[in-house]
């Protein structure tokens, strides 16, 4: 069963750019995107139960870009983090183009896996992507 990778960013380029340099990870990696905060804490509430069954079946992750509407990608982790339930659990990789030392502490501090910067060249996407993989979903290492 395919990993799952949560996506929320407001700029449908940065979705579009991400999902291509994906396509290498294809077979092994479903993306599904959310344009804000609020919308994806709906999700994850809507989707308890799912996560539930499926979380000894597949691997998870969520980036969060920090410059969201409605909620910065910081204030949603610490919603996402205080969650009940399996949501809570799921990996949050910080995903943004700040460069704001403040930011990557904030992020580490409130619960974030690891921060990575969004690249600006090729190399960069390519090298973020295969870090993701290997680190929070290939499937070999799945714990659960």
């Amino acid at each position: 069963m395919k990993a799952v990778i949560f996506y929320v960013e407001d700029h449908i380029e940065e979705i579009t750019l991400f999902r291509y340099f994906l396509k290498k990870y294809a077979d092994e990696v479903d993306l599904v995107t959310f344009e804000n905060g609020p919308i994806f804490l709906k999700y994850l509430d809507n989707n308890q139960d799912e996560l539930i069954k499926m979380q000894r079946k597949r691997k998870y992750c969520i980036l969060l870009d920090i410059d969201l509407p409605y909620i910065n990608g910081i204030d949603l982790l610490k919603k996402i983090k205080q969650l009940e339930g399996p949501a809570s659990k799921i990996p949050v990789i910080m995903y943004s183009s700040s460069r704001r030392k403040h930011h990557k502490e904030e992020s580490l501090n409130a619960g974030a896996a690891y921060f990575l910067e969004k690249p600006f060249d090729y190399d960069g996407m390519a090298e973020n992507l295969d870090f993701l993989y290997h680190n929070y979903l290939a499937t070999q290492n799945l714990t659960h």
